[in-house]
C-alpha cells in the first residue's frame, strides 16, 4: 500500500484490535452483529457499482479507505457504506426551522457555526435539519436509531454527520461525540475514523485496567 494516510490510520486500527482481543468496543462483540475486526476490500468493479447506486463519485477519503481496507471494522457496528437513499419522516412542524437546509449541499462552514451558536443560546440538543437524505451515504449503525453518513456533495462533501432521525429527533446532530471538531465543524472522514481509534484504544485500556482490579478485589 502506497496511501500514507490509509496506512496510518490501518497500522492504528490493527493496534486496536491486537488490543481489543476480549472485545470491548461496542460493535466488536463475536456474538451476533459487529465487525469482529475484519475487512473486505473493495474490488474496482464494486467501487464503481457503489458510485452507480448514489448517483456520485464517492469523496476521496472514503474512496482511498474502501479500495484499499474496504467495509468492515470502525465506528458502530462497521463500515457498511450503501446508498441512503430513502425518504425523511415528515413532521407537522419543523422544529428548528433557524437550523434547516433542503440538502447537504447547502451544509457551509458558517452555516454550521451559526447552527452550533443557536444551539448555544437555546440550550436544545445539538441538532441541524436537512429535508431529504440525498447527497448522503450511511457509513455505519451505532444502535438505538444512531447512524452516522457520509455528505457526497457541497462545500462540506467528504464530511461526517450523525443523525437521529430514527430516533425521533429532527434529521442529523453536529457530530455527536464521534469525532467532534475543535472548531465546531463536522470531521472529515479520515478525522471520524481516527477519533474513533485512539478513543477506543483509551477506551480497551480503560476496560483492562478496571477488570484487573475487580479481580483483585475477588469479584
Amino acid at each position: 500500500m502506497d496511501d500514507p494516510e490509509v496506512l496510518r490510520l490501518l497500522r492504528r486500527m490493527e493496534e486496536l484490535k491486537r488490543l481489543d482481543y476480549e472485545f470491548d468496543i461496542h460493535g466488536a462483540w463475536t456474538r451476533g452483529s459487529g465487525h469482529r475486526y475484519k475487512y473486505v476490500r473493495l474490488s474496482r468493479a464494486e467501487l464503481a457499482r457503489l458510485e452507480s447506486e448514489l448517483g456520485v463519485e464517492l469523496p476521496d477519503q472514503c474512496r482511498r479507505w474502501l479500495a484499499n481496507v474496504g467495509r468492515g471494522a470502525g465506528p458502530g457496528y462497521g463500515l457498511d457504506c450503501r446508498n441512503a437513499d430513502w425518504p425523511l419522516p415528515v413532521a407537522s412542524k419543523d422544529p428548528v426551522p433557524s437550523r434547516t437546509v433542503r440538502d447537504v449541499s447547502e451544509l457551509m462552514p458558517d452555516l454550521l457555526l451559526k447552527f452550533n451558536v443557536a444551539m448555544l443560546e437555546s440550550n436544545d440538543i445539538e441538532l441541524f435539519g436537512v429535508r431529504s437524505y440525498k447527497g448522503l451515504m450511511t457509513l455505519c449503525e451505532h444502535g438505538c436509531g444512531w447512524d452516522s453518513y457520509l455528505i457526497l456533495a457541497g462545500p462540506m462533501k467528504d464530511h461526517v454527520v450523525d443523525d437521529m432521525a430514527a430516533a425521533g429527533a429532527p434529521v442529523g446532530t453536529l457530530a455527536a461525540g464521534y469525532g467532534a471538531h475543535p472548531e465546531n465543524m463536522l470531521p472529515t472522514f479520515f478525522e471520524w475514523l481516527d477519533y474513533w481509534t485512539e478513543r477506543s484504544i483509551k477506551d480497551v485500556e480503560r476496560a483492562r485496567l478496571e477488570r484487573k482490579q475487580r479481580e483483585k478485589r475477588g469479584l
